[in-house]
């Protein structure tokens, strides 16, 4: 065993603590040896084990030499639990890479398997949208606005005073019911003629792998969500289109669905579960006529309706709402700065529709979505109000613009 080499000053005192421990007669025990050096026993020990380890030789006393190998063992154990964790986390950061590796090598396979799979680019007939009737008989076109689903993320009822509780089975329950309230008032509540129908689908659809706490208690892997999600909304589009003969269906992506753990602007739709159910929608209505799939490139979509043009996004650019004023300072500012984007390249838009803040807020010019997911842990500690589930919804006039306003609750 390799040791420090000593001064003169240390070795003489080393020497003075072996002669005193050597002494049987005047020193009893250790305890008296460490008395007389004025130190604890522990530390006098420590230096026998430094003489010892230095070629000092020590008369047998079964303490001393029990403490010198209990010391040896300790200092051993040390290093073999060091070594333990080490070989420990640097197995556990393999496994990262590797799954990294996997992931991104399944997702880029995943986009190519979704795009050969698409013999056309989805048809995009939006002319009935802005079509007028002739004579008196004007009609309406309802707008069902569907985001922050959280589709497959677990609400732990005990962790936010049991006024929530979400999971697949609750959120399934909940889409279903915002398409059958939504067909129950507009059919049954309202009379009105429509001349089709829009079902805006504004990012978050999926509860996402974007947090550690996420991806370690959803209910299922997100390739799982994308295809059980898929089927329920594919249903609830049906039931719309049957009912009233024509649908269109502009989408676009929110930050719950990313790939990356990192927002990116560089292919952030592509690169985002959520765009791959709505390709996955649109193949399924490929051979219907009736539907109208809008599946931009960019994070936003505008839309006309009559007269009344629309822009949808999903919102999560918009960062603030901590202040006085809540979620309205940097909507506002979000606004300002879409607008004033879209009219410089002759775009403009009256009516901007957000998800993002699971709050029902709907302006003149502003829509801002609930969530069907309602209130879950991380709201709850951070002391955001509490908010029935629902979604937003409207009718369009073809004379009079938003004409009724009307959210409708997932139960």
């Amino acid at each position: 065993m390799t040791t420090k080499k000593l001064t003169p000053e240390q070795r003489k005192k080393l020497e003075s603590v072996v002669e005193a421990y050597n002494d049987l007669a005047r020193f009893k025990s250790v305890e008296e040896c460490a008395k007389h050096f004025q130190v604890t026993d522990r530390h006098f020990r420590r230096m026998l084990v430094q003489a010892k380890q230095a070629g000092f030789k020590l008369k047998p006393r079964l303490l001393v030499n029990e403490a010198i190998k209990d010391h040896e063992t300790r200092s051993e154990n040390k290093y073999a639990r060091e070594n333990m964790v080490l070989k420990a986390q640097l197995k556990q950061l393999r496994e990262q890479l590797d799954a990294s590796h996997e992931d991104s090598i399944s997702n880029e396979r995943l986009v190519r398997i979704i795009r050969n799979a698409a013999d056309t680019e989805p048809q995009c007939d939006k002319s009935w949208l802005t079509y007028k009737s002739k004579g008196d008989s004007s009609k309406s076109v309802p707008v069902l606005f569907l985001s922050d689903l959280h589709f497959d993320e677990v609400v732990e009822p005990s962790q936010v005073e049991f006024v929530n509780e979400y999971n697949r089975e609750i959120a399934t329950k909940r889409i279903k019911a915002v398409f059958n309230n939504a067909l129950d008032l507009l059919t049954k509540k309202l009379k009105a003629k429509y001349a089709g129908a829009v079902v805006a689908l504004g990012g978050d659809l999926l509860s996402g792998n974007i947090h550690e706490e996420l991806a370690e208690t959803n209910e299922a892997t997100i390739l799982e969500s994308v295809l059980a999600l898929t089927e329920i909304l594919h249903a609830g589009l049906q039931q719309m289109v049957d009912e009233f003969g024509k649908l269109y269906v502009p989408c676009v992506v929110g930050n719950h669905g990313r790939i990356h753990k990192k927002p990116r602007a560089k292919f952030r739709v592509q690169q985002n579960y959520e765009w791959i159910i709505y390709q996955l929608l649109a193949q399924r209505f490929a051979g219907d006529s009736r539907v109208t799939f809008e599946i931009p490139d960019s994070t936003d979509v505008t839309f006309k309706i009559f007269n009344t043009t629309f822009l949808l996004t999903h919102g999560d650019q918009f960062k603030g709402g901590s202040g006085i004023s809540g979620i309205f300072t940097p909507l506002m500012l979000g606004a300002s700065r879409k607008l004033k984007r879209q009219q410089a390249v002759q775009k403009p838009f009256d009516v901007m529709m957000v998800g993002h803040f699971h709050s029902y807020i709907h302006t003149s010019g502003l829509i801002t979505n609930g969530s069907t997911k309602g209130l879950d842990e991380w709201a709850y500690s951070m002391n955001f109000g509490y908010e029935e589930p629902q979604q937003a919804m409207f009718l369009v006039h073809e004379n009079h613009g938003i004409t009724i306003r009307m959210p409708v609750l997932c139960k």
